[in-house]
């Protein structure tokens, strides 16, 4: 994202944003509420066309062409006439993957999330957290990167999301890493899965730090002990009161 700017009538969201997400990087993208964070995600997602600036993945621009990236909005949209499988191979089905063959990927990634034996549930009979491990399941079987996730866990508790960021980046580690780009409110959760943290300013939302995060994976709850991670928290504490 080069120069990238937004606003919704007479208010700017954005404001001037420059971003690189690597190949193959986890970039964490903290901030206040209102900022814009979930507005870049859907500006690179094809959703909004911004009021100024560029949005580019592998050099081709993503402005109002959506299908180019793997989008997890807030909530989960899982659809309720579908069963678990179905839900969780969607994205993979409009992406243009035979149907039986999607269904296959998604039934076996939904075990490695601790979901086997719930393929054929229905959404209803699912717990939030469940319903949250067949939303990321079926962004990852998009198949095409980056990733783009809004606050997939905001909503849970603090020890269902300890699990997920552990399913998660089990996943999301096997075999050629994709590119993803985490909007999130909660320091620890960024530091836990992100290679870097960007954090953009109050409304509207411009970088105000970056900051590299340089422990080794998987980064266990034991890890928030280490100084060092204090340390790093509470400079992106800081970059956020700013």
């Amino acid at each position: 994202m080069r120069g990238l700017a937004h606003a919704f009538g007479p208010v700017e969201v954005l404001r001037d944003v420059d971003l690189d997400v690597g190949l193959g990087e986890f970039v964490a993208v903290l901030g206040p509420s209102g900022c814009g964070k979930s507005t870049l995600l859907k500006v690179l997602a094809g959703l909004v066309t911004p009021t100024a600036g560029t949005a580019e993945v592998d050099g081709a621009t993503v402005v109002a062409r959506p299908g180019r990236t793997a989008y997890q909005p807030q909530r989960d949209a899982l659809l309720p006439w579908r069963r678990v499988v179905p839900n969780a191979a969607l994205g993979a089905e409009l992406a243009g993957r035979p149907r039986a063959e999607a269904r296959a990927e998604a039934a076996d990634l939904l075990a490695r999330f601790g979901l086997a034996g719930f393929e054929r549930a229905w959404p209803a009979q699912l717990s939030g957290g469940m319903r949250q491990r067949v939303a990321v399941a079926r962004t990852f079987l998009v198949g095409r990167a980056p990733l783009l996730l809004d606050e997939p866990f905001g909503a849970l508790d603090a020890l269902t999301r300890r699990d997920l960021y552990g399913w998660l980046e089990e996943v999301w580690g096997a075999g050629d890493r994709p590119s993803a780009l985490l909007v999130t409110h909660d320091v620890d959760e960024a530091l836990t899965l992100a290679d870097r943290v960007v954090v953009l300013s109050s409304r509207p939302g411009r970088v105000v730090a970056v900051e590299p995060v340089p422990f080794p994976r998987p980064r266990t709850a034991d890890a928030a002990a280490d100084p060092a991670w204090a340390d790093l928290r509470a400079r992106l504490l800081t970059a956020l009161a700013d």
